[in-house]
């Protein structure tokens, strides 16, 4: 009795193993067949793969360019609507309140709105530049289309043409947008650089505190070359913490240690506080 039961479980055994291999065969070989496609077919997969991180990365760069384009017209139309409304609003004698002059345009201007490649001119009804900020003596009287180019339509539409990235009459691209003055009748035109808005990175400053508008958010520390003040302390704008930064002296530079990560994927504000 006992050899029966050895005799059917062997049996039962080789059963199994015999439908295992009836139904392993097939698939095994099919696998031979196909490997020479497979292995054909993975140099292509590892391109495609880095192709795709590429097209990815370049989308990523595009659309940066577009967020930080589209930052920069919102400014400078934000700037000019603001300056034609403080030279257009009059005292109470009916005479403008804000002179059209240099010094008086610097002291209108918004903290924000101070360096970063931008200028303001002002010209008279007849177009002849009057005023301007920075303050450039070669720029004044000199008609504004000289600076603007014949060839577009801002002088003529006004603030119906909104923003717009044009060749300036010294073949430098940039953005600009014009506004109409109507006491007295002139115009107002705010210029930008496209270099200077496509920059990494750009600082405006007040009398105790220095303004860093970053783009493109390093890894690391962020350093700055020939720091014109004596930096104490440093800290992000975002958040009510302001959580001081680290400070080391490099040379005659300046290394901030910053997060790993942007507070915002478009523009962080980094303040250096520094003595009046």
């Amino acid at each position: 009795m006992a050899r029966a039961d050895t005799a059917s479980a062997s049996l039962r055994s080789d059963s199994i193993k015999g439908l295992a291999q009836s139904i392993a065969k097939p698939a095994y070989r099919r696998l031979l067949t196909a490997e020479p496609l497979l292995r054909r077919a993975v140099p292509v997969l590892i391109i495609a793969f880095m192709l795709t991180i590429c097209i990815g990365a370049a989308v990523q760069v595009l659309e940066h360019r577009r967020q930080v384009v589209y930052e920069a017209t919102r400014a400078i139309e934000a700037l000019a609507d603001h300056l034609a409304t403080e030279l257009d609003r009059p005292a109470r004698d009916g005479r403008p309140r804000l002179a059209r002059a240099a010094d008086a345009l610097e002291q209108a201007l918004p903290a924000w709105a101070a360096g970063a490649g931008r200028r303001v001119l002002i010209a008279d009804a007849d177009g002849k530049i009057t005023a301007g900020v920075p303050n450039e003596p070669l720029t004044l009287g000199r008609h504004i289309l000289d600076v603007l180019g014949p060839s577009q339509p801002l002088t003529t539409f006004g603030a119906a043409a909104g923003a717009m990235e044009i060749m300036l009459a010294d073949g430098e691209t940039a953005f600009a947008t014009v506004r109409a003055l109507r006491n007295p009748v002139g115009l107002l035109a705010v210029i930008q650089s496209r270099g200077e808005a496509l920059a990494n990175w750009r600082s405006t400053t007040a009398p105790d505190k220095i303004y860093i508008e970053i783009f493109n958010w390093p890894t690391g520390a962020f350093h700055l070359e020939n720091v014109p003040r004596t930096v104490t302390k440093a800290y992000l704008l975002a958040g009510s913490a302001h959580t001081p930064l680290k400070l080391t002296a490099n040379g005659g530079g300046l290394d901030i240690q910053l997060p790993p990560q942007a507070p915002d994927p478009i523009s962080s504000v980094l303040v250096l506080v520094t003595p009046k």
